[in-house]
């Protein structure tokens, strides 16, 4: 067949959405012609549209090398790398494509994305007005500007945004599915699985929505203590639409997953996928596997500064800190099977009962505790009462699940307390204010990395008679060390249901906030539970 008619039968059938078949085609006329632009260009946006990431990566990468001018490829190598995870390189494609056409409504929309997957929700905002501004009628637009309103915590305008959205498009899924979400946000859980429910079943959807949109129930599900249902849809999180930041890993394997089935395992990798905090819980579970699995042999990747903790506690295993190569593959190879982390409650926490079957406790290095308890001996007539008021990272979206440390005035001010630094990162000139505001003293060491060392911090805390935390790593450090905790928290979906202590912990008791509160609202009720008046 003559190119023309080649490129003809390619581009009708790309416009009738005939993606699959217009990618052979367009194939076909690369191997005539390699080095020609648009040819390259027409295959990577098939590949967008059939959602093989990976393979429009590279096409949209070799359109730009032809023709780094061109907006529109730009635009979609842009798309190309948010899908591929790689956001900072997207960022860098998308902010140079609006150097050359500031008004290019594609490349807004995509960088509304990037902007939000890096937690940059003022400028995600002003890009999603901007947005709006060339094209008032597009739904995906209106969808921008209520995921930049809702990272902000302006829910009710969020909501606002997504009906217009759904008003403009009712068949654009995206919307839907976020206005699922800021009904969750809103307490509103039978409704919000309702919502999901009926996306699921009323809509033609492709695989990869079904996948996204049962993710996004998992969290529902969990909420309401629905932990078989949960744990089973929260595993769709890998899929590669979801947007950077959920439950999503570069990470690849030559070996097959494990799923919990009943084979013959002879070794299995058990790697980490999340931040310190969920790989603790979910760590919770390692417990269950290890009396599951006494037969084979257990490689746990897990965070640098767990390894020598979880050697102790775990003996028989294999115990490394993360290393992969560029490509997202493990350094090593030497097993059978693998499993992330976050997955192992689906086999082992199905319902809530399945958390009093084994605790974890800290085995704790004997020198180290008597270091900290030789520190703290002068302040020996206090009650000692830890203290960490919020995240390293602090953004407008999770403000409202921290605290301020003037927040704790009143609080920290009472003669009989003795209160101790827990909070990791750069807090000294918050300390050293408070101090002097409040004439106080915070205990704290220069030499102790609580960040960092998390061998040294699981000692001190074991020295303290209470722990007063927000929802940080702190909260099941100190958890699994077993003193008496509270954590000031907001609902949330860690909390599997429960109300009063988070069932990772039981002796984490739980302070939630209000929806539409900041969890310092209840730091005064935190004495009462401390059985001390203020």
């Amino acid at each position: 067949m003559k190119k023309k008619s080649l490129l003809e039968k390619a581009e009708n059938a790309f416009n009738k959405g005939i993606y699959a078949e217009a990618a052979l085609l367009y194939s076909n006329l690369i191997f005539r012609s390699p080095n020609e632009f648009l040819l390259y260009k027409k295959r990577g946006q098939c590949y967008l549209r059939l959602e093989n990431f990976e393979a429009a990566l590279l096409d949209c990468a070799k359109a730009v090398e032809l023709d780094n001018k061109n907006i529109d490829a730009l635009s979609d190598f842009g798309a190309a790398l948010i899908r591929c995870q790689k956001i900072g390189d997207a960022r860098e494609i998308l902010e140079y494509a609006l150097e050359l056409d500031p008004n290019h409504f594609t490349s807004l929309i995509n960088i509304g994305n990037v902007y939000q997957a890096l937690n940059m929700s003022e400028k995600g905002l002003k890009i999603a007005m901007r947005a709006i501004e060339i094209n008032p009628t597009a739904a995906i637009a209106y969808n921008n500007l209520g995921t930049a309103l809702g990272d902000l915590n302006l829910d009710k305008e969020s909501k606002e945004a997504f009906t217009t959205a759904i008003n403009l498009d009712p068949t654009y899924t995206n919307s839907v599915i976020n206005l699922c979400n800021i009904e969750s946000k809103f307490g509103n859980h039978k409704e919000t699985i309702n919502l999901y429910e009926s996306l699921l079943n009323n809509r033609k959807l492709s695989p990869n929505e079904i996948e996204m949109i049962k993710y996004y129930l998992s969290y529902s599900y969990l909420i309401t203590g629905q932990l078989g249902k949960g744990w089973d849809y929260y595993e769709y999180g890998f899929n590669p639409i979801i947007p950077a930041g959920a439950k999503r890993s570069v990470r690849k394997f030559k070996q097959k997953k494990w799923d919990g089935e009943s084979i013959n395992l002879n070794k299995l990798f058990i790697w980490r996928e999340q931040g310190l905090g969920d790989e603790l819980e979910f760590g919770s579970c390692l417990a269950d596997l290890d009396n599951h699995l006494q037969k084979t042999e257990i490689i746990l990747e897990c965070d640098a500064r767990l390894v020598e903790i979880y050697k102790r506690l775990y003996p028989r295993f294999d115990i490394r800190f993360q290393i992969v190569d560029d490509d997202g593959y493990t350094l090593f190879n030497d097993f059978d099977y693998h499993i992330p982390i976050g997955s192992l409650p689906r086999i082992y926490r199905r319902q809530i009962s399945d958390f009093k079957k084994r605790q974890i406790k800290f085995n704790i290095r004997a020198d180290l505790i008597n270091k900290y308890k030789d520190r703290l001996s002068y302040y020996k007539d206090k009650i000692l009462v830890g203290i960490c008021w919020r995240s390293g990272t602090l953004n407008v979206g999770r403000n409202l699940h921290y605290t301020n440390l003037n927040d704790w005035g009143l609080f920290l001010t009472k003669k009989e307390l003795q209160f101790v630094n827990l909070q990791y990162g750069e807090c000294e000139n918050e300390i050293v204010d408070f101090e002097n505001k409040f004439n106080v003293k915070v205990v704290r060491w220069n030499d102790l990395d609580l960040k960092n060392n998390l061998e040294e911090l699981i000692a001190l805390i074991s020295c303290l008679d209470h722990v007063v935390t927000v929802a940080t790593a702190v909260a099941p450090i100190s958890g699994y060390v077993g003193t008496n905790t509270i954590c000031l928290i907001r609902e949330d979906w860690i909390m599997l249901g429960e109300k009063d202590f988070l069932p990772w912990s039981p002796n984490v008791k739980t302070l939630v906030s209000r929806l539409d509160e900041s969890v310092a609202t209840n730091i005064t009720k935190v004495p009462a539970l401390l059985n001390f008046k203020i």
